[in-house]
């Protein structure tokens, strides 16, 4: 979701090449399920008040066909507040459920290999704490990368 909020972001400002739209959930619930400083971070380079620049974005993500909002606001000097409508949140329940245990994987690696060496144990020697965090540690970065597509 992070990701394709920053693409409306970014598909809201026409010309502007930005790529690092930052997009988080903010710590205070109230200020909704997503945040963005976007509007902050461009000031300078637009030469605008980033409550201006937050407005216009929000104007365009108004226009979109993008039903996923229920409310974008501008709170403080300029951040932008994001709250899913209940339809997008049912939709990502929906998901979720559908994928069951696959849901998360992804192709990212697509089909690369990645070493991960571990467990360097001395069979002939005594076995220590490390040896097994090594043997979790290792094999939990195997999962996640095979989980990724790797």
């Amino acid at each position: 979701m992070i990701d394709f909020i920053s693409k409306i972001i970014s598909d809201s400002l026409p010309g502007i090449k930005y790529t690092d739209i930052e997009v988080e959930i903010p710590k205070v619930i109230e200020h909704g399920d997503y945040s963005s400083n976007v509007a902050l971070k461009l000031s300078k380079e637009l030469n605008s008040t980033p409550r201006d620049i937050a407005k216009q974005i929000i104007d365009a993500i108004n226009k979109s066909p993008h039903q996923i909002f229920k409310d974008v606001s501008i709170k403080g000097p300029g951040f932008i507040n994001f709250s899913l409508s209940r339809e997008t949140l049912i939709s990502q329940i929906k998901e979720i459920l559908e994928d069951g245990s696959n849901y998360g994987k992804n192709d990212l690696g697509k089909g690369s290999k990645a070493i991960v060496e571990f467990v360097s144990a001395n069979p002939t020697g005594p076995l220590t704490v490390g040896h097994g965090r090594g043997a979790m540690l290792g094999d939990t970065i195997s999962n996640l990368l095979s989980w990724g597509g790797y």
